[in-house]
């Protein structure tokens, strides 16, 4: 074929551009630019027209009538010349004129002699191509022919521009939906996937290649029927929200909400429906936690509130035992007997600090402690508590392990962790202790339910049978226990996780059947060197002849106390609540030396009576009796400073020996803390 040169728009690179933006190139015919191309025959009385457009090398035609091919070459496009103005371009008789005399147009099939164009110029001023009509025999337009033409050259713009803005905005949700971080996917009518995002390739495994085009693979087999009832009330135009278990490609089952709509084509038609996911397994794992915690905290109350009661009972035991012991010290059948009656107490008075100290209702005597001092002064009787057969290894921390804590509670923790290690290997095994410290951030913090910062790791290690998956989740719940009746209280765990938590701290195990068990127990690290020293030995029960003033509102305990004190040489003014001590008070002559109330009383707390008090006495020493309080770790520091305080359970040598101390103290000074 005969070489044909032809001109090009000054912008000739930015309109092939915009002409490729369009994505209308190779695109099947449409009704809409057919019957476009039929009215400007008509109106132009034509037997031919075309909307065409042109790329670096060809004239295309998006719609043709009265010509068979679908696209010539660029070269020999009447449209070349179109698209360099803004007008109607017309050719009345393409033989006569020099630039199209010899083009296979003309001079071939299909003979065109007339030809007239208008432009397809788009909102940024480039020529796309054209519509254009065309005849074998030489003729004109007349102007209205040629408004309308260029009238059906506008509409065909718009129509482009605004399918390239619905694929510009379909593209860029497009994006928004592959960039959700919640799976999204789309269905048809009959259930087979049409979007398939990459969050939902990662929340169920199966790839877009692998699911698009082919049933929904997330659905259980026996809720198939569900799900297709579904798609028939979302293909009537309903929406829903439901809460389901998906199937994963590795066969696991997860726990979703899924919220769904139906899809419709521009028409209007629903063509499927369109699903948003959301994974709740770390939401319902959420949901598990707060409900254990809100069932721990139930029955901590519960505990602390028998704890309480059962401390004043033991205390009437003790107390009675002791003054016996004294009245029959000469009677070695009934020391013995009254010895066996005091271990009793001992041993129910350790079963009730567990119940405290999980109930988190103890007042602590907070220190600085070295957590690698603690375990190594425990290894000799550690050794002795969990047997000879279980071989037993401490690791300190190479820098030490400061934490400011209570140095009983550390040892109840430390003593359970090791009787629970020693139950699970009764054939022997190895048991090990090791300290480390851990940075726990945000995410991790959350997880263990503690605040990010510096923590004090104490890990136990034993190669015991380890625990069953279905029971771990219960194995921190009071008088929770596997062992047989009478060998466990179930308070073991219950008690380290309640001081953990008062301690401000976490815990975590990992465990597999006969792979022994793992306990992580997290404590806040502190930067203070100053470690508090051992408390000392008390030395013999002091006697005395001040005015003591004694509000206890459990009765028998009262009065023991009130016989001991007496017996001692004090003189001791006995209520039974804040209101009768302030009466008492009133029908004194002489000020009262020294304070001894209960802190929890009806009516009136042990502070309040005091404040009272030391309205007409100012500087009235004050002990406050604790068995504990409902503000559990942070009581402490609601007792004033000028106010000592002494923990139930006590031994009536404590309470005399406190007595003493805080009378003999100045006014003005506060004496040391005296625990129990």
């Amino acid at each position: 074929m005969r070489e044909f040169s032809f001109p090009t728009p000054p912008n000739e690179a930015e309109r092939l551009v915009a002409a490729e933006s369009y994505h209308i190139l190779d695109t099947p015919a449409e009704a809409v630019f057919d019957h476009i191309t039929e009215l400007a025959a008509q109106i132009c009385r034509t037997p031919m027209a075309v909307v065409s457009v042109l790329d670096a090398r060809r004239q295309w035609f998006k719609s043709h009538l009265g010509l068979a091919d679908e696209e010539t070459p660029r070269e020999i496009a009447f449209c070349n010349y179109t698209i360099l103005g803004s007008e109607v371009f017309v050719v009345p008789d393409a033989a006569a004129d020099s630039r199209f005399c010899h083009n296979p147009l003309v001079c071939a099939g299909p003979k065109i002699r007339f030809y007239a164009g208008a432009p397809l110029i788009t909102a940024d001023g480039f020529a796309l191509g054209t519509i254009a009509v065309l005849d074998i025999i030489p003729r004109q337009l007349d102007e209205t022919q040629k408004s309308s033409l260029a009238l059906l050259a506008k509409i065909v713009t718009s129509e482009l521009d605004r399918r390239r803005k619905m694929a510009q905005s379909w593209e860029a949700l497009r994006a928004l939906v592959h960039a959700s971080p919640l799976a999204i996917y789309a269905i048809d009518r009959l259930g087979n996937v049409t979007i398939w995002n990459e969050s939902a390739e990662e929340m169920f495994g199966w790839t877009a290649a692998e699911v698009i085009g082919q049933p929904l693979p997330t659905v259980l087999p026996d809720r198939q029927a569900e799900f297709q009832w579904m798609i028939g009330r979302t293909t009537e135009g309903e929406h829903f929200r439901v809460e389901i278990v998906c199937r994963k490609q590795d066969g696991s089952h997860i726990p979703v909400s899924v919220s769904t709509a139906p899809m419709r084509a521009a028409s209007g038609q629903i063509v499927g429906s369109m699903a948003i996911v959301e994974d709740l397994t770390e939401r319902r794992e959420a949901e598990e936690r707060l409900r254990q915690a809100q069932k721990m905290e139930a029955v901590g109350q519960l505990a602390g509130g028998v704890a309480h009661d059962f401390n004043n009972q033991l205390m009437v035991i003790r107390g009675y035992s002791e003054l016996l012991m004294q009245q029959h010290a000469g009677d070695p059948k009934a020391r013995s007997q009254l010895e066996q009656i005091l271990k009793a107490a001992d041993q129910a008075g350790a079963l009730n600090n567990q119940l405290l100290a999980f109930s988190r209702r103890q007042i602590l005597q907070l220190k600085v402690l070295d957590l690698n001092q603690v375990i190594q002064d425990l290894a000799k009787t550690l050794g002795r508590l969990i047997g000879g057969d279980v071989n037993l290894q401490v690791q300190p921390s190479s820098k030490p392990a400061l934490v400011k804590a209570d140095l009983g509670q550390l040892q109840q923790v430390i003593f359970n962790l090791a009787m629970n290690a020693r139950d699970a290997m009764p054939n022997g095994g190895q048991f090990s202790l090791v300290l480390s410290h851990e940075n726990i951030d945000a995410n991790a913090a959350r997880h263990h339910g503690c605040s990010p910062g510096e923590y004090v790791s104490l890990t136990a290690i034993d190669t015991g049978a380890g625990i069953d998956p279905a029971i771990l989740p219960h194995i921190f719940e009071p008088f929770f226990t596997t062992k047989e009746v009478g060998k466990g209280t179930g308070l073991g765990l219950a008690t380290v996780y309640g001081v953990v938590q008062q301690s401000g701290g976490a815990i975590e195990v990992e465990s597999q059947i006969t792979q022994g068990a793992t306990f992580r127990v997290y404590f806040p690290s502190v930067i203070s060197k100053s470690i508090s020293a051992r408390p000392s030995t008390v030395g013999q029960l002091p006697r005395g002849t001040e005015t003591i003033m004694l509000v206890e509102d459990e009765r028998p305990l009262a009065i023991m106390e009130y016989e001991f004190l007496k017996g001692l040489g004090y003189t001791v003014l006995l209520a039974h609540d804040g209101g009768q001590a302030v009466k008492l008070l009133e029908t004194l002559a002489k000020p009262v030396d020294l304070l001894v109330a209960d802190m929890v009383m009806p009516n009136m707390t042990g502070a309040e009576l005091a404040r009272s008090m030391r309205l007409r006495q100012p500087h009235l020493k004050v002990i406050l009796v604790s068995g504990y309080t409902e503000h559990g770790p942070s009581a402490r520091t609601a007792i004033p400073n000028d106010m000592d305080y002494i923990q139930k359970p006590y031994t009536l040598s404590v309470l005399v020996k406190k007595v003493r101390e805080v009378l003999d103290a100045p006014s003005w000074e506060k004496p040391s803390q005296t625990g129990t």
